[in-house]
């Protein structure tokens, strides 16, 4: 626990960069193979190395240029290595814990061996359920702006905390990652974006997609502009969904797999038009494709907006139908049981 309060109240002070403890490597970027100490980074960035040879200076190299750089690791970690190899995981991430802390802000290194021991160590932290410290190391991890090696680990470790109900964190965590294009992490930001979204946890959701629409944004609304807008009415909120509703009238309903018809057909219903909701609704889940993940949500409404237009036994037939099809949904959960 030691561990968890120092690594957070450095990522706090936004210092762990140039805070790294001093280790030992073994650097061949001089062309030889030569123990150096290996002091942090400077305030640039700049990675800093000492001779040990009883030289007197240091060197300060660019992360690009820091090439084969072999950290040593003592006897601790390779007993780590064969605690896990042998079955023994809760015993390992006690061994590692006294090692791998003093490296993590190394882990930016991708040629060095560093990103390799980090890994191991963030996921039996994942596997022991010790979230406070991992929590803690992903923090540490993405305080950058920079690439990171461990960036789609970070992402491994958010869609955890996501399934252990410690969405809180996996918000927190998922905020730090860059949105860039040199980050390559775009595609999976989006993806565990929805897997918020899917699981209700509608504002974390928002947040976001609205990052999302804010990297792509245009002039006409966009796909990210219409799940913020759909995350908005979950929350009460149903200003932008009518909004993106009057700014898209020329569109299809199957416009975004479906979902401009689903808000459509939503903010219809809530405007007592339940013809124009029938509407809306039937076109989208016409047109939308088979594989379409609005399809169910689209009939569940669609069963709502048959029983406000004067067809409870259809509705309720739909509905009955689509809890006996989809018994774990979370739209299904929450229709009226006959």
């Amino acid at each position: 626990m030691k561990h968890y309060f120092g690594l957070l109240l450095a990522v706090i002070a936004g210092g762990m960069m140039m805070a790294a403890e001093p280790v030992m490597a073994r650097w061949g970027g001089g062309g030889g193979d030569v123990l150096v100490e290996v002091r942090g980074f400077d305030v640039t960035g700049m990675l800093r190395l000492a001779p040990t040879d009883g030289a007197e200076g240091e060197a300060l190299l660019p992360i690009s240029d820091v090439g084969d750089l072999r950290f040593l690791f003592s006897d601790v970690y390779r007993e780590a290595q064969l605690r896990l190899a042998t079955g023994r995981p809760a015993e390992a991430l006690f061994l590692l814990e006294q090692e791998i802390p003093a490296f993590i802000p190394y882990a930016v290194l991708a040629q060095s061996n560093v990103p390799t021991a980090v890994r191991l160590y963030l996921r039996l932290l994942e596997h022991n359920r010790v979230w406070p410290e991992a929590v803690a190391v992903g923090a540490a991890l993405t305080q950058s702006d920079r690439p990171h090696p461990l960036t789609g680990d970070v992402l491994d470790l958010i869609e955890s905390l996501i399934r252990a109900a410690r969405v809180d964190d996996a918000a927190w965590l998922l905020s730090r990652i860059p949105l860039d294009g040199e980050s390559g992490s775009y595609a999976e930001i989006e993806r565990v974006a929805h897997e918020l979204r899917r699981a209700g946890h509608w504002r974390e959701a928002q947040t976001v997609y609205a990052r999302l629409a804010a990297v792509n944004a245009s002039e006409a609304p966009s796909r990210w502009a219409g799940l913020v807008a759909y995350c908005a009415w979950h929350l009460g909120d149903p200003v932008p969904a009518t909004e993106m509703v009057e700014a898209t009238v020329a569109r299809p309903a199957a416009e975004w797999t479906g979902l401009l018809g689903l808000l459509r057909g939503r903010v219809a219903l809530a405007d007592e038009a339940t013809a124009q909701a029938l509407d809306s609704l039937g076109e989208a889940l016409i047109a939308a494709p088979a594989n379409s993940e609005w399809r169910l949500e689209i009939s569940v409404v669609l069963a709502e907006a048959y029983r406000a237009h004067g067809n409870p036994a259809l509705a309720q037939r739909m509905q009955d139908d689509l809890r006996r099809l989809y018994p774990d949904s979370l739209w299904t959960k929450s229709a009226p049981k006959s």
